[in-house]
């Protein structure tokens, strides 16, 4: 009976594979994951998912070292791709970039921008394109008229690069842009002006 209780238990441990996912950042981008954990559907397929929020500087290394199972960043994973790191994308689970320019509030357009500093995450990185092409859409030139700083990996680091005057805005994926800063980037009846385009 204990011999049997036992192998019971230890095959219902072992049914359920552990992965270890990478997220950047806690936003709407990536929340789709830890909530189907937290709804069960990783469960149904027999996976137990744990989450770790992680640089994407050191994403890539973790991920070929074996550290996590997967990267939820798709750019890095191309870029370690093409020189030949065995890194494949296996799913796209959001159909578009939701991405936002928040910019300080005295901003009141895109347009105000023109001259001004715009923190990113890494110079040449997926940030740095989608803020491009939303300035672009807008009637700016970004190679002319807009000024890139690696401000930050995190959303929290580029508000931080906001609240202390080293950039006019940034770019960071929904709820980034209804957060509310109550010291520097905004007073406290005021949130940061949000400029949004969906690709």
């Amino acid at each position: 009976m204990v011999l049997l209780t036992v192998f019971i238990f230890q095959a219902s441990v072992e049914a359920a594979d552990k992965l270890r996912i990478g997220l950047v950042d806690l936003s709407a981008v990536y929340m789709p994951l830890p909530l189907g954990e937290k709804r069960g559907f990783f469960g149904e397929q027999g996976l137990q998912a744990e989450f770790i929020r992680i640089r994407p500087t050191a994403a890539l290394a973790a991920l070929v070292t074996g550290e996590i199972d997967y990267w939820t960043t798709v750019p890095l994973a191309v870029a370690g791709a093409i020189p030949g790191l065995p890194v494949k994308v296996v799913a796209c689970y959001v159909p578009g970039s939701p991405v936002a320019l928040i910019a300080r509030p005295e901003f009141k357009s895109a347009q105000e921008l023109k001259g001004k500093t715009i923190g990113i995450n890494t110079l040449g990185g997926a940030l740095e394109v989608q803020a491009r092409l939303i300035f672009k859409h807008f009637g700016l030139d970004p190679d002319k008229e807009i000024k890139f700083l690696a401000s930050g990996q995190t959303t929290d680091a580029r508000f931080a690069a906001m609240q202390q005057g080293l950039n006019a805005a940034t770019v960071g994926s929904p709820p980034v842009g209804f957060f509310r800063q109550e010291d520097g980037v905004c007073c406290p009846r005021d949130s940061p002006r949000t400029f949004q385009l969906s690709f």
